[in-house]
């Protein structure tokens, strides 16, 4: 099984998906690999996938051809089996072929923010995510509305950072 994601390093365990959108676990301590299928899903070809941790959580992200289809699901870590989410509650993802992470609103509540999949898609000069909540992709200021993502632009070389706001003393800095 080649990787078809970014690999992540999760509980100990170096996991990716593969082609097929299934999951490979390989356990470095145990010196063993083990694949986890997907249950049946109604994203039958996998464009991008991509796996990220939210909240002690693996999560996968499934983008569809022109994204007709967004999925995402959780891993049960003792049954080992996914399961799809419907709602991320206060939970954003942010995907990029470079890097996938998860954020939250931290207890304040952003209610325009959470339940959304932020993408490396831009429609004009507006950043493209995907609200659970709607089963659509938006813009926030042109007020892009659809059932896919065709007419948007993907960036492919680009990636998600998040932010330090951890202030240095003078000595810390000094090595620059």
């Amino acid at each position: 099984m080649s990787p078809f994601s970014n690999p992540i390093y999760h509980k100990g365990l170096l996991c990716f998906m593969g082609k097929n959108a299934d999951l490979c676990i390989h356990d470095f301590e145990q010196r063993t690999t083990k694949t986890i299928e997907l249950p049946h899903r109604s994203c039958t070809s996998v464009q991008r996938s991509y796996l990220l941790e939210c909240n002690g959580k693996l999560l996968s992200v499934l983008i569809g051809h022109m994204g007709k289809v967004l999925e995402v699901y959780a891993l049960d870590q003792e049954a080992i089996t996914w399961k799809e989410l419907d709602d991320l509650e206060d939970n954003m993802l942010f995907v990029s072929a470079a890097s996938a992470l998860s954020a939250t609103n931290s207890g304040e509540k952003i209610s325009c923010l959470g339940n959304k999949v932020f993408l490396d898609r831009f429609k004009e000069k507006d950043g493209v995510f995907y609200s659970l909540a709607t089963r659509k992709f938006h813009t926030f200021w042109s007020g892009y509305n659809s059932d896919d993502c065709c007419n948007t632009k993907e960036f492919i070389n680009c990636a998600w950072i998040e932010p330090s706001f951890k202030t240095h003393t003078k000595d810390e800095l000094q090595w620059w």
